[in-house]
């Protein structure tokens, strides 16, 4: 964490009392006690100086002693003037009294009469420091895109030794800000520009699946997801700074949270799947998923291309896909489904019951169009060569199915990647895991990440961006709420849904950070376009 150094207030002497500024009440400055001392010392020096013999037993002037200051006594300063002289410095005198009675009481009341903080005044005041360019860093496009850059590669966004701050929001969510510049806040347009004829290919588990689903959101719509899911009692308590609401309308389950899909006659997974296929992404997302609860087994695999416009044509098209991968730690499971249609590509995706049902049947059936582990599925001969348009960036991650311990399958992983990528052509990545936190950081922060470097791909620590959140730790019933009529789970709930899946803001904050650190510069090492 950041540290808050102290201002050193400078040393005085008597001869050098500090410098106090003006206070302005009703539009009207008055001057300061220190002022008014100073005047007074204008006035004495301007009488007749032979009133000042024996200057220092007449105004008791008392030498330092042990670093004491010198006590300036009133009733000594009158001895030696004439009334008039003496009947003026009493009248400043008092004035001074009055001036620090004024002064303490101005005060009080501009501190009672004073705004209090908020994440919504805070929140504009930083916005206006952007704005007006008085941000004390730089903006981390303007950073990585300066000629020869050593931040070029973006890997210092996630790097562990650099401490970053979640900063809250007016509706409880929170702000990711970097210590060394402010991250780059991509539109929709400017990310579509930066994608533009590229394959981004997600895998991983189900928090890479709602990373991937916000991103296609945001590339699709123009926004992420609301920030906050319907709540189980439909009851929406956070409202963002300009006044709206932050969480889904009950009649649009959040397409981050499996959880809110829940309360109907059909089954949730199925009317999740088939409205992802459907009409949540106008028929340009392809789903060929299946999952019910209560059944172990399940598919989860998504492809979604951006639509094909006058201004936009096919060769500006950019696509997305996601596969999930489960099994416990060295152990996981076949990469398996069905294969892709093509729907997206002109937008006519409609995932239909019957449709549903003949692959839930393959499902229990085992009848799959593939199944094989993910290393094979990446390679030069593996299904998804087959399967799928080239990929130009690819992020791999474990997740919550625990950390990889063997080094020979990390290394086989990351050079198939590598490769499955184009090599120098295209970027790939490994991502951290951000849960199980204590029994997988040994593992990926040691050999995984290095040999995923040397393999020539990246590394994304997400594990660090959000290592103050896996300090929530969840309690299952909740703890009594303590006198203030809170306890520590309610924090909690405005980051987690569940035990570990987060709430929709933590996605959008992520994929900020994986657009400054794709677009900020472009792949080929060339200056972006401004």
């Amino acid at each position: 964490m950041p540290r808050l150094i102290p201002q050193q207030k400078p040393q005085t002497t008597m001869e050098d009392e500090p410098s106090q500024p003006m206070i302005r009440t009703q539009g009207i400055a008055r001057p300061t006690t220190a002022a008014v001392f100073m005047l007074v010392a204008v006035i004495l020096c301007s009488f007749n100086m032979a009133h000042f013999q024996g200057y220092g037993q007449t105004f008791g002037v008392v030498q330092p002693r042990n670093g004491q200051e010198r006590d300036l006594q009133q009733e000594d300063v009158t001895s030696s003037v004439s009334p008039s002289e003496n009947q003026k410095i009493t009248e400043l005198l008092k004035r001074v009294a009055e001036l620090e009675k004024d002064q303490n009481k101005t005060r009080l009341e501009l501190e009672k009469a004073a705004p209090p903080i908020t994440a919504v005044t805070a929140q504009l005041e930083y916005a206006n420091k952007k704005a007006t360019g008085s941000s004390p860093v730089p903006s981390c496009r303007d950073l990585m895109r300066r000629k020869d850059s050593p931040f070029k590669d973006g890997s210092f966004l996630t790097r562990r030794t650099m401490p970053v701050t979640w900063y809250p929001r007016a509706d409880d969510s929170r702000e990711l800000r970097h210590p060394i510049c402010d991250l780059h806040r991509y539109t929709a347009q400017e990310a579509q520009q930066c994608l533009t004829g590229k394959h981004l290919f997600f895998a991983g588990d189900s928090l890479t699946r709602y990373q991937f689903l916000s991103l296609a959101t945001f590339l699709h719509t123009g926004t992420y997801p609301p920030r906050f899911g319907r709540g189980r009692d439909k009851k929406c308590v956070h409202v963002d700074e300009t006044g709206n609401k932050a969480c889904s309308p009950d009649d649009e389950p959040n397409i981050c949270m499996e959880g809110d899909w829940s309360g109907t006659p059909k089954d949730p997974w199925q009317r999740y799947y088939q409205a992802v296929g459907s009409e949540r992404f106008d028929g340009y997302l392809e789903s060929t998923s299946i999952r019910r609860n209560g059944f172990d087994t399940s598919v989860d695999n998504f492809l979604y291309a951006s639509p094909v416009t006058a201004t936009s044509p096919k060769e500006k098209q950019f696509l997305l896909s996601f596969t999930s991968e489960s099994g416990w730690a060295d152990t996981p499971t076949p990469i398996r489904g069905f294969n892709f249609t093509g729907c997206a590509y002109n937008g006519s995706c409609n995932y239909t019951d019957e449709l549903f049902e003949e692959r839930w049947q393959r499902l229990k059936n085992e009848s799959y169009d593939f199944n094989e582990p993910f290393v094979d599925a990446i390679s030069p001969t593996g299904m998804f060569r087959k399967n799928l348009p080239p990929v130009d960036i690819a992020q791999y991650n474990r997740g919550l199915w625990g950390a990889l311990n063997n080094p020979e399958k990390v290394e086989k992983i990351a050079q198939n990647l590598y490769d499955f990528t184009g090599k120098e052509k295209g970027r790939c990545f490994f991502r951290s895991t951000t849960g199980r936190f204590s029994k997988t950081m040994g593992v990926e922060r040691g050999h995984v990440k290095d040999l995923t470097l040397k393999s020539g791909c990246g590394y994304i620590d997400s594990a660090h961006l959000l290592e103050d959140f896996n300090e929530m730790e969840f309690r299952w019933p909740p703890p009594p709420s303590s006198s203030i009529g809170v306890n520590v789970h309610d924090e909690r709930l405005t980051v987690y849904w569940d035990a570990v899946h987060f709430m929709p803001w933590v996605y959008e904050e992520l994929n900020t950070v994986l657009l400054n650190i794709l677009c900020n510069v472009q792949f080929d090492g060339e200056m972006a376009s401004q």
